[in-house]
């Protein structure tokens, strides 16, 4: 959390330096992203902590494309390239478990700026996304289960701030976002589906984005 404060903290600097950047209706632009998120939760037996199982992780890379519909609202998608790891479980020997998954998808997204000082603009973005990949997950008592899925999702990041570096080139930083992603697949002929609701705040999604 330090560092993400650090980190906002150092694009309020740098939009004192009194330049222009400004977002202009009909301007197209692209972008390349890197998603990175952790989350660890203790096990608790009769209200009392008996282990810390690793963190699970959550990273991706995404390039896209966007256009702005007006002086603050724009609209764009990209592919997405994500990957987890998730502990399941624990073994006798002490050795974890766990579910992974990696895969691709098309990820659209709006995203409404606003406008806080010469170059820098708060962000509040909505986004939706449709991915296929490769799941797999350790079984505590032994063997794998190794299989396709196919996924959804919808997101919010109300956390994001963006820096018009120069009429070209502009960075952004969004932290944390609330989450709805159902997963299906199949194992054994048995077809299984997850749904999941999660708010993640130790989240960071680090934008570079080039005006054409």
């Amino acid at each position: 959390m330090k560092s993400r404060l650090l980190t906002l903290a150092a694009f309020l600097v740098l939009a004192a330096t009194g330049a222009h950047g400004q977002i202009q209706k009909g301007d197209h632009c692209v972008s390349l992203s890197v998603l990175l998120a952790s989350k660890g939760q203790d096990v608790f037996v009769d209200g009392k902590p008996v282990s810390t199982p690793p963190s699970s992780v959550n990273a991706g890379f995404s390039a896209g494309i966007s256009y702005f519909l007006t002086d603050n609202i724009a609209i764009g998608c990209g592919v997405v390239m994500p990957y987890n790891s998730t502990p399941v479980g624990q073994r006798v020997n002490g050795d974890y478990c766990y579910s992974k998954s990696y895969g691709i998808g098309i990820y659209p997204e709006l995203r409404d700026y606003l406008h806080l000082t010469d170059r820098l603009y708060w962000m509040v973005s909505l986004g939706a996304g449709l991915g296929m990949g490769r799941y797999s997950e350790d079984l505590v008592g032994g063997g794998q289960v190794n299989t396709d899925y196919t996924n959804w999702e919808v997101t919010v990041s109300p956390i994001g701030l963006e820096y018009r570096v120069t009429e070209k080139l502009s960075l952004s930083l969004a932290v944390g976002y609330f989450g709805y992603t159902s997963m299906k697949f199949t194992d054994s002929g048995v077809t299984y589906k997850t749904n999941t609701t999660l708010w993640q705040l130790n989240s960071s999604t680090l934008s570079v984005s080039f005006k054409l």
